[in-house]
């Protein structure tokens, strides 16, 4: 037995069809209406925690207390002169960031410390082809980091490194490593070398490695192999917190690296064929709760916000506007239909 609560067959079928058919739009509609709310309201959120971060970080004046220190870096071992660098402090924050958090950062009191200074120095290079993969991993190396008030920036003895630093996995084995280096600081690589594993025969082996941008290395009888791919180090950033004990005095202490899983190194897909010299690595080092490094907490390694939350709740509206017209629509012809009907009613 059909459904039909307000007996709609009796104006007929072509009638009925066109009731049915606004009764279901209506439906379709508000289900729609419900789902774009609901995702406006999620994405809404994440603006709104960026907002809260934001806030939270200008209330505790980390910004000031950044702006008020001066850093210094020594990445190690690496070429060319080994003294321990300049920092810059910075109150701009990254362009994709600014496009992320839009209006929210002219509420946002930006202050970090860089190092955007020519890198190739300081790391190995990588020529990632068929003649020299597979090369490793590279050797890690050890980021060193200290700090004095700026007010005594040019006094060498003022300089301490940040506390709690473990100490360098590689220090004092030789190499390029000198007696008078610091033996801690945060071991980055500068790549990742990756084995991966394929579901292929033949020549077509190659071709596939070469979509998942590797490079195939046969073994010894051809009949297998392996693809090889790299992960190629972007920047580098450092977490810190700033300890005052009963005195006042700061003591300013390492706190993890600012991506995902407490990683000091962002990275990205090595492409075959190129050869990396690592001459722009960004260096980094933020305060604890940057808000910043919260986005990348629940981003992964990019800053992002959703922006589908204006999209949606547009697309909300509109369904709204379409339920409401097919209910109308419906309720018009319903209407008009039960009024014609009457006389016939009567007559009879």
């Amino acid at each position: 037995m059909d459904f039909d609560p307000l007996k709609l067959k009796r104006f007929g079928d072509k009638n009925y069809k066109t009731l049915m058919g606004l009764a279901a739009a209506a439906v379709g509609f508000l289900a729609l209406a419900i789902v774009f709310l609901i995702i406006s309201s999620v994405s809404g959120s994440a603006q709104g925690s960026a907002n809260r971060e934001i806030s939270n970080w200008n209330k505790q004046s980390y910004a000031e207390a950044l702006h008020n220190i001066t850093l210094k870096l020594k990445v190690i071992p690496s070429q060319g002169h080994g003294v321990v660098e300049f920092m810059n402090w910075t109150n701009t924050e990254e362009e994709s960031y600014q496009k992320e958090i839009g209006k929210s950062i002219t509420k946002y009191d930006v202050s970090y410390h860089e190092y955007t200074a020519d890198t190739s120095l300081k790391f190995s290079t990588l020529a990632f082809n068929e003649d020299v993969v597979p090369v490793g991993d590279a050797q890690s190396k050890c980021v060193y980091v200290e700090w004095a008030p700026s007010f005594d920036k040019n006094k060498i003895v003022a300089f301490k490194p940040l506390e709690n630093m473990p100490n360098c996995s590689h220090a004092g084995k030789g190499g390029m490593w000198n007696d008078n280096d610091p033996k801690v600081g945060i071991d980055v690589s500068n790549w990742w070398q990756n084995e991966i594993e394929l579901s292929c025969s033949g020549k077509g082996c190659q071709e596939t490695c070469k979509k998942k941008n590797g490079v195939w290395v046969w073994k010894n009888d051809e009949g297998s192999g392996v693809c090889f791919t790299y992960d190629i180090l972007e920047s580098i950033c450092l977490k810190m917190k700033n300890n005052v004990d009963i005195f006042g005095k700061s003591h300013w202490a390492y706190a993890g690296g600012c991506y995902q899983d407490n990683q000091p190194g962002k990275y990205e897909t090595g492409k075959p064929g190129e050869t990396y010299h690592f001459a722009s690595v960004d260096i980094e080092v933020r305060g604890e709760n940057d808000p910043y490094i919260a986005l990348l907490d629940s981003s992964g390694n990019e800053a992002k916000i959703s922006h589908s939350s204006g999209i949606a709740s547009s697309l909300a509206w509109i369904m709204l506007v379409g339920f409401i017209g097919s209910v109308g629509a419906f309720g018009f012809l319903f209407f008009k239909l039960k009024k014609e009907e009457a006389p016939y009613a009567e007559s009879a």
